[in-house]
């Protein structure tokens, strides 16, 4: 998946997820690729994020119904 992302990014194109399963998502969250990859809850959601903007903190989690990893803690 990388590498695709990596390959559509080159050539001015966008890779998002839709309607994945929750692991998938979670898999998105643990790794960070949820900063890179936009992970829409549904089909429509993913058709209707603008091309070009930046993919939201958090998305998976979102989408995942669950904190982003990091989200709410505090720095010392």
């Amino acid at each position: 998946m990388v590498r695709l992302y990596q390959r559509l990014s080159r050539d001015g194109a966008v890779l998002r997820v839709a309607a994945a399963p929750p692991s998938v998502r979670r898999a998105f969250v643990l790794t960070g690729s949820d900063r890179a990859i936009a992970v829409h809850p549904t089909l429509d959601a993913a058709l209707a994020w603008p091309v070009g903007h930046a993919v939201p903190d958090g998305a998976a989690a979102a989408a995942a119904g669950q904190r982003a990893v990091g989200e709410g803690r505090r720095r010392t």
